[in-house]
């Protein structure tokens, strides 16, 4: 049995990020190979940078959402808008301040998601919100940032 569209959408999010390797927008390349976790890390937890956490929308966040939308001969329709934070952790290196490699993961976060903006055809749209938090110099010699976004989805299934 197939995973629920909603996991594998999570799955290939992570993917997706996942892929920002090599030379990047700015010219150079991460220090460490970016991991990406499906849990939420606080910035002082970290064990290596840059960390990308991909969390469901927290208690005070954005919230997922579905609804039926047909019942045909034994199958449902289901649209979903999964609401997820990509968390982010950053720190100083390389004679490179936290603040500014923050900047470069956002924008490359950004980018990415706008490239495979339907996960390889899985989803309709991967839309980025438009709340974007970070700590403003608050965790140096880290940096963090949060940025909402959602995944819109529809997919049929067995009512059995």
């Amino acid at each position: 049995m197939a995973e629920s569209l909603r996991e594998r959408a999570i799955v290939a999010l992570i993917a997706l990020l996942g892929t920002m390797t090599g030379p990047r927008h700015w010219g150079g390349a991460y220090p460490n190979t970016i991991r990406v976790e499906r849990k939420l890390w606080h910035p002082d937890a970290a064990t290596q940078t840059p960390l990308l956490c991909v969390i469901e929308g927290a208690d005070d966040g954005p919230r997922s959402t579905f609804r039926f939308e047909e019942t045909v001969g034994g199958q449902i329709s289901i649209r979903r808008d999964l609401r997820l934070l990509v968390a982010a952790t950053v720190e100083d290196r390389d004679n490179v301040s936290a603040q500014t490699w923050l900047q470069r993961l956002w924008f490359d976060v950004v980018k990415t998601i706008l490239a495979g903006s339907t996960l390889g055809g899985l989803v309709s749209a991967v839309r980025l919100g438009d709340e974007l938090v970070t700590d403003e110099g608050t965790l140096a010699p880290r940096a963090a940032f949060v940025q909402a976004l959602s995944i819109d989805c529809s997919e049929t299934m067995d009512t059995d």
